[in-house]
């Protein structure tokens, strides 16, 4: 389990999903073709899912979610579950990682979309 060693929160959510992303990447990224970002009531048909991702090379950067588009900015929302492949993973660590006082901002947001 991955902590921030602050309280339990809504209000961290952005910064615990660039955590986790950024722990996936660098601990995990060898081990997997995808990952995936889900919450605890998420429902998945893991045949139907292993199906459909067997279509897209893992190697390519892929991002599965649902795409926002607010005021003509594009936004993934992080609520309707997130699958990222191998190399779209890879770069969202690289981004994470050269951007880091960007990305992990003092205003944090209980959003945790990418």
């Amino acid at each position: 389990m991955l902590t921030l060693g602050e309280r339990e929160d809504r209000h961290f959510l952005w910064r615990k999903s660039i955590m986790a992303w950024s722990y996936l990447c660098t601990h995990v990224l060898s081990l997997a073709d995808w990952f995936i970002r889900a919450d605890d009531d998420t429902v998945m048909l893991i045949d139907n899912l292993r199906t459909y991702l067997a279509t897209l090379n893992p190697h390519e950067p892929h991002y599965l979610g649902r795409r926002l588009n607010v005021e003509g900015a594009d936004f993934y929302s992080g609520g309707a579950t997130n699958i990222l492949s191998h190399e779209a993973l890879k770069r969202l660590g690289d981004g994470i990682r050269d951007r880091a006082r960007e990305v992990l901002h003092l205003s944090d947001t209980f959003a945790d979309d990418l």
